[in-house]
């Protein structure tokens, strides 16, 4: 009886196979030239799959991301955490302010580096604090001798700007910059002319 080979192309797949009319019928394939022994393709095998290899990377590349990540969050010194923290405070205090649309004062000293800076509210009598981490201590350094700069949700502008200085227990400073059109931000170097 004579064999008939039918030739596919896999375009997967870096070779031509053909297939046998007689295991074409029971649904077994093999690249022409190669034999199958004992039920296995060509012996013992000898690289990985792409899946395999994909799986692998994909591994790696989210160690990767999860070392890169912890590292970045391992290396912010603590005085920036503790100035983004005063940020996310005062943040909080501009929001309330936005919605019940009263004034209140930021009070911080300029004269002596203290642990604690002070908002009030000038519609109530209510006043906020917020307390510096052990070790920190804040000091305005910019606005002149005014320890006050006063919020209006109206504009949503501080009058005036105030730059605060926070300084860690093992010396590491950062600073808390305050612009008068109520943006703020951090930085590890003071603003010109505010020194």
């Amino acid at each position: 009886m004579r064999r008939e080979k039918l030739i596919f192309a896999f375009p997967s797949l870096p070779f031509w196979g053909s297939v046998n009319m007689k295991d074409a019928t029971r649904g077994s394939w093999r690249p022409a030239g190669r034999q199958m022994r004992s039920g296995s393709y060509c012996g013992s095998r000898a690289a990985f799959t792409l899946f395999e290899l994909l799986a692998v990377l994909a591994i790696l590349s989210m160690l990767g991301a999860l070392g890169w990540s912890a590292a970045r969050l391992g290396g912010i010194r603590s005085a920036e955490r503790e100035a983004d923290r005063t940020m996310r405070w005062i943040y909080r205090l501009i929001a309330r302010a936005d919605r019940t649309g009263q004034p209140f004062v930021l009070m911080a000293n300029s004269h002596a580096e203290l642990s604690t800076i002070s908002a009030s509210w000038q519609d109530s009598l209510r006043s906020d604090r917020l307390e510096a981490t052990e070790g920190f201590l804040f000091r305005r350094i910019a606005g002149g001798r005014v320890f006050e700069s006063v919020y209006s949700p109206q504009w949503g502008t501080f009058t005036p700007a105030l730059t605060l200085r926070v300084r860690g227990p093992d010396g590491d400073e950062h600073y808390l910059i305050v612009s008068g059109q109520g943006r703020i931000r951090t930085s590890p170097t003071p603003p010109r002319g505010a020194e």
